[in-house]
């Protein structure tokens, strides 16, 4: 095979290596590179305590009750993307011993499945989930009964053996909606004026987040002074309802890196590292094409 040969040989393997990294980055982007692709779900199961009031005194007991916690991203519908996906967002406390939901928060979001971020005009700028590629800043966050929570960057954490990066809130934690009740939770009466806050402004969220994948590893909420029915005009207490805390571990802490490990394979396999080692070895068959081949 004579040396102009070799070269064109040479330059048609390079073009088609490149034009396949770009394919390959192309289509990995699509399945994974969204941060909430077709088949994403989110779920945390863990045990807490959930006290409340006696109603006969009115006081929240000092004996903590042993609660179930369990909170699921599901997603409605797909025929909004790529634009936006639809997702319905559980919550619910049950009594270990019989099952029965003592609370129960449901809410559904509009969310641009490729950032996290709400589409709703008056939420802009607001995320229902952390984005790929998390930053140590703030971030405002709306899921749940989070109302625009601003969660700061603390720290880096190692959790298990997976890198993390841990943001935390204390302070007020207003979520009267929460208590509206659901078809298995009768919810609370509240009378115009009033509101269900977390007493003191003593609200706590701690999250573990996987900066890559943008995912939840670990979760930690508290709200220890109680959360009570107060009169904002009047501007007093009304009734305790409530002293609950929850803290994602074991299991649940496990699955979630088992599960989010599997995850950064993919992505940084389809979108990084399979593109960039096509590339590397397009540009080698240039390199060489480039070269004066003498004739054999």
């Amino acid at each position: 095979m004579n040396g102009p040969v070799r070269m064109k040989l040479w330059h048609v393997a390079g073009a088609i290596l490149a034009v396949g990294a770009v394919a390959v980055h192309f289509v990995a982007n699509s399945m994974w590179g969204q941060r909430i692709p077709r088949d994403w779900s989110w779920e945390s199961k863990f045990v807490g305590v959930a006290t409340f009031a006696d109603p006969k005194t009115g006081e929240i007991p000092k004996t903590d009750t042993p609660a179930i916690f369990i909170r699921s991203i599901q997603q409605q519908q797909q025929e909004g993307r790529p634009v936006f996906v639809m997702l319905k967002d559980t919550y619910a406390i049950l009594d270990p011993a019989t099952g029965k939901r003592t609370w129960e928060y449901v809410v559904d979001a509009k969310v641009n499945p490729g950032t996290g971020e709400h589409l709703l005009p008056e939420f802009r700028g607001e995320y229902f989930v952390f984005p790929r590629d998390v930053s140590p800043r703030t971030y405002k966050m709306r899921f749940s009964y989070l109302k625009g929570l601003p969660l700061a960057f603390i720290r880096e954490e190692i959790v298990e053996d997976l890198h993390t990066y841990l943001f935390a809130y204390k302070g007020r934690g207003e979520y009267t909606e929460s208590y509206a009740g659901t078809d298995q939770y009768p919810g609370v009466k509240v009378q115009p004026g009033q509101e269900i806050r977390c007493a003191d402004d003593q609200y706590s969220l701690n999250l573990w987040v996987e900066p890559l994948t943008g995912e939840i590893i670990k979760w930690s909420e508290t709200c220890l002074s109680g959360d009570e029915l107060f009169d904002v005009k009047a501007g007093k207490h009304v009734a305790w309802l409530e002293r609950w805390a929850g803290d994602a571990a074991g299991s649940d802490v496990q699955r979630n890196i088992t599960l989010v490990k599997a995850q950064r394979k993919r992505i940084l396999w389809g979108n990084y590292y399979l593109p960039a080692i096509l590339l590397l070895a397009a540009v080698a068959c240039l390199i060489i094409a480039a070269r004066r081949i003498k004739p054999a």
